[in-house]
């Protein structure tokens, strides 16, 4: 999983707008991740890094659901992560 988390670190910092604190929070994140997942997530982000942007981008909306405690913010990240999931076939 380390050598996973490695490549993300690169993808991140070579093919993104990320800030530094955001590359440390997103990889903060994927340490809490099975190694399975994290593996999907390198592959995924090795065929198309604009990805990692999108993931982080997610994550801060869900993040921020949850702290204000807006069920149906919580319910549109999920309808609209459906739909991705339909549209790109994962």
């Amino acid at each position: 999983m380390a050598e996973d988390i490695e490549k993300i670190k690169h993808i991140a910092s070579q093919y993104t707008l990320l800030t530094k604190r955001e590359e440390i929070d997103f990889i903060t994140v994927l340490h809490r991740s099975t190694p399975q997942d994290v593996k999907n997530l390198r592959n995924l982000f090795e065929e198309d890094p604009r990805w990692v942007a999108h993931f982080y981008e997610n994550y801060q909306t869900k993040r921020r659901a949850l702290q204000q405690r807006d069920t149906n913010a919580w319910d549109r990240i999920i309808e609209k992560e459906v739909q991705e999931y339909k549209l790109f076939g994962a």
